[in-house]
């Protein structure tokens, strides 16, 4: 996890106990999506490790059947959100809000992308349940629909960005918009190179780089300039 990430997003969890690894060897050769997943079962409410996340329902809804698969026919295991799945018996429902204390959590590995999580946290331009009810993909493609919305850039421009250059991007934007002579038609207005121009010129005045040292900088360095003050 990148040093930004650790700046910007939360631990929502920390598990008390190893994960209990689930295996999809038997899945059939039609569910080859299925057998690909990455996820645990972890005993208790709200029990996901450092390394790991609750299941969002937009995940598990794309899932259902594996996931349901890996569940006693009545358990019922804890998702982001406060919802939760239901085993087989139950017909694998998917409760949005679920109060019950549980006895076990599905549960997923962080990924990189967990910094774009925090910028669209950090910008404004999520709300923490929403986030809870996403899957890391929804939250990239929301991202590139904010930057692309906001900026003179196509939503095609954001596509080809790593996770890391995606967030860097989102962050430099938020600060950005921040400064005192920066408004939303300006912003409109500007493409990337434009929005890294506006950044550069942002940190010379905050931190006294030189101009030529910051034209040489990633967009990670100058957010993490930005971040770090």
């Amino acid at each position: 996890m990148s040093a930004i990430t650790q700046k910007i997003c939360q631990h929502h969890i920390v598990g008390l106990s190893a994960l209990l690894l689930v295996s999809l060897a038997g899945t059939s050769p039609a569910s080859a999506k299925e057998s690909s997943l990455q996820y645990s079962l972890n005993p208790g409410d709200y029990s996901c490790d450092a390394d790991s996340r609750l299941a969002s329902v937009s995940y598990v809804k794309r899932n259902r059947a594996a996931l349901c698969n890996g569940l006693q026919d009545w358990d019922v295991a804890r998702l982001s959100g406060q919802a939760s799945l239901s085993g087989p018996a139950k017909n694998c429902e998917i409760r949005l809000n679920d109060t019950r204390r549980l006895l076990k959590s599905v549960c997923m590995p962080k990924a990189d992308n967990a910094s774009i999580r925090g910028i669209l946290l950090f910008g404004g331009f999520r709300t923490q349940d929403e986030l809870n009810a996403a899957s890391p993909q929804d939250w990239r493609d929301a991202l590139r629909t904010e930057l692309s919305n906001r900026l003179a850039e196509p939503v095609s421009t954001f596509e080809a960005l790593s996770d890391d250059e995606l967030s860097a991007i989102g962050g430099l934007f938020v600060f950005v918009r921040t400064a005192e002579d920066t408004d939303a038609l300006k912003l409109s207005k500007f493409t990337l190179d434009d929005l890294r121009r506006e950044a550069r010129r942002l940190l010379l005045d905050q931190t006294g780089i030189p101009l030529s040292e910051l034209s040489g900088m990633t967009d990670t360095q100058l957010f993490d300039l930005f971040w770090n003050g």
